[in-house]
């Protein structure tokens, strides 16, 4: 007697061998088959938060107002009530331990840049200390502002070698080589102070606390000295 198979029973094998038909077709040719019901989505790692880009360099003039001089190349600046720490771009000043020439291009630069002054940067690169490297003008100020060709003008600072093509590098080498024709600060010994790139290469001298001195203490009296009194005292 020949097996009958339930009708039901035909309708769900033929229903699952659709439903692995398309399937198979979605995997193998991509195509987007309709399914009837939804397939859970896949998990998905957590990603872990990536810290905000740095933000890019702005190449436009920047509005700042000085707050001080650190030395003869960098100070420090609000732009938009942000601080921000400047370094003059192209120009390399004394070193403060480089006496006097350290403390003489920091006070010219103070001069020129007291607390409050309001100026225009140029910016042109970050460095790897985070500084803002610039030029930097006073508008309305002589030279045309430009502060960091001033410096080199004034024989207050040298031309940057590695850095000056980041300006304009002919009038920047031509303000110098007026200072030097001059003999005009930094330039005052012939053929110029130690540069102050080859000065930073230079081992650092340790140095060495001083000992505390210690307040001398007065010294006991003798008792022979206490039991024969001075002749200065009166006798009784």
């Amino acid at each position: 007697m020949p097996t009958v198979v339930p009708s039901r029973l035909i309708l769900r094998l033929v229903g699952l061998a659709a439903l692995g038909l398309a399937l198979l077709l979605t995997m193998v040719l991509g195509l987007s088959v309709p399914l009837p019901f939804s397939l859970p989505a896949p998990l998905r790692s957590p990603v872990p938060p990536t810290s905000p880009a740095p933000p890019p360099i702005t190449t436009g003039p920047l509005q700042a107002r000085v707050v001080r001089v650190a030395d003869g190349d960098s100070l420090q600046v609000t732009i938009q009530a942000t601080p921000r720490t400047v370094r003059l771009a192209c120009i390399d000043a004394p070193e403060l331990d480089q006496p006097p020439w350290g403390n003489t291009s920091r006070a010219w630069l103070q001069s020129q840049l007291p607390p409050g002054t309001p100026v225009r940067l140029v910016p042109k690169a970050t460095d790897r200390y985070g500084r803002l490297v610039a030029e930097l003008i006073v508008p309305g100020a002589p030279r045309d502002g430009a502060i960091n060709r001033w410096l080199v003008e004034e024989g207050q600072a040298f031309v940057y070698p590695r850095h000056v093509d980041q300006c304009d590098a002919a009038l920047y080498r031509a303000a110098e080589h007026r200072a030097r024709g001059r003999g005009d600060g930094v330039w005052q010994p012939a053929g110029g102070i130690e540069r102050p790139w080859d000065h930073r290469l230079r081992p650092r001298e340790p140095r060495h606390p001083q000992p505390l001195e210690r307040p001398s203490s007065p010294r006991p009296a003798s008792p022979a000295a206490s039991a024969h009194p001075s002749r200065s005292t009166p006798l009784p």
